[in-house]
């Protein structure tokens, strides 16, 4: 990603220095450990908003429309990146830009459709129709958010729309960024980046509070992450002018400061997450069991890392839901932490016997149902 930010940076100006800045803002920014450790569409969201900027840029409609229908395919949220896209061209070619996303993901919908069925909808009824995030674990349908209760859930959600506009430069470079946009505002790849910075967590906020105040706005937002890249260095140049003029600071002073520090903060970061070992790997206690799905919060870690089948089961998941799941994926097994190690959405160790009290325990943690013997 580092030479499309390169890239990006150098048709915002001719200083020899602002391309290679942004390079390095970007490289820093790759050691993010989430960019490695996560199986999701953190690094290809980022790379497909690179490629919409520059496709923006050179006002290439027809890739500026692939993007947004490759964006809308990724994301049930990307069809939001083809309509920001769209400020940056001309009307004409804006309805086309803007239409990609939307008619990819009809496409997609109208798949699932065949496919999934009913089920599907009402999958993306409890979606959209969630105020918290542990609610989206009970698999129930509750009843409609009201416009005031959905208000007032996207009210509670501002502060994860806060982080999403400061995170991508960890508050260091969002200044160093918005006086990169101001000074550039006259391109229309950058009127397209500063309204997906705006547009879509306000939008998302509104129609799925629940969801995007937990980790939507994190893996939506790195499409703004090689933007931010070549506007955080233009506007760390135009600090470092600043400084030379008027505290007669070295003009490299400024920049360096800060984008040491933000290096130095990413890096931290990423070392502290590698650092902590989380929880003990579920894999050593759940290798000794016959093959088949587990009961686990942690099903993608649990196929990944395991390679064992995981079926999601949550402290909100209602008994007969749990009976119901175990049944229809043929889960003979479960596996559970105790309370200290628990997150918000794990069941407790402790409160299986009240949660699943069919189920008898087989070792630490580690639960079965009472059909047959665990070996």
């Amino acid at each position: 990603l580092a030479p499309l930010a390169w890239w990006l940076a150098a048709t915002l100006s001719d200083r020899p220095a602002l391309p290679h800045l942004a390079a390095g803002i970007a490289t820093a920014g790759s050691v993010w450990v989430r960019l490695w450790v996560v199986p999701d569409t953190y690094t290809l969201y980022a790379l497909l908003g690179a490629i919409g900027w520059m496709a923006a840029q050179r006002q290439r409609v027809l890739s500026a429309c692939a993007v947004g229908a490759a964006a809308a395919l990724t994301r049930n949220d990307g069809l939001l990146l083809s309509l920001c896209l769209a400020v940056a061209f001309p009307w004409r070619a804006a309805i086309a830009v803007a239409l990609s996303g939307p008619a990819a993901g009809a496409a997609w919908m109208a798949r699932n459709t065949l496919v999934v069925g009913d089920a599907y909808w009402e999958a993306r009824r409890i979606l959209s129709g969630s105020a918290e995030y542990l609610s989206l674990y009970d698999g129930i349908a509750h009843d409609p958010l009201t416009l005031t209760t959905r208000l007032a859930a996207a009210w509670d959600a501002l502060p994860k729309v806060f982080e999403y506009w400061v995170s991508p430069g960890l508050v260091l470079l969002t200044v160093p960024t918005v006086i990169g946009a101001w000074a550039h505002r006259d391109r229309g790849w950058v009127r397209a980046a500063a309204a997906y910075w705006i547009v879509p967590p306000l939008i998302g906020i509104v129609v799925s509070p629940a969801i995007v105040a937990h980790g939507t706005l994190y893996r939506s937002g790195t499409a703004l992450w090689i933007a931010h890249a070549a506007l955080a260095a233009s506007g760390l140049l135009a600090l470092g002018d600043w400084g030379h003029r008027v505290r007669g600071y070295p003009r490299v002073f400024l920049p360096a400061v800060l984008t040491g520090a933000y290096a130095l903060v990413v890096l931290s970061l990423g070392s502290q997450r590698a650092a902590d070992p989380g929880k003990p790997s579920e894999c050593a206690r759940v290798d000794p069991l016959p093959p088949g799905p587990v009961f686990t919060s942690q099903p993608l870690a649990m196929a990944l890392s395991c390679g064992r089948p995981g079926v999601m089961m949550s402290r909100r998941t209602p008994p007969e839901t749990l009976d119901h799941v175990a049944a229809a994926y043929g889960v003979r097994f479960a596996v559970t932490w105790p309370g200290d190690q628990a997150d918000e959405a794990t069941l407790p160790t402790e409160d299986v016997p009240a949660r699943m009290p069919t189920w008898r325990p087989i070792g630490d943690g580690l639960w079965a149902v009472p059909e047959g013997d665990a070996f």
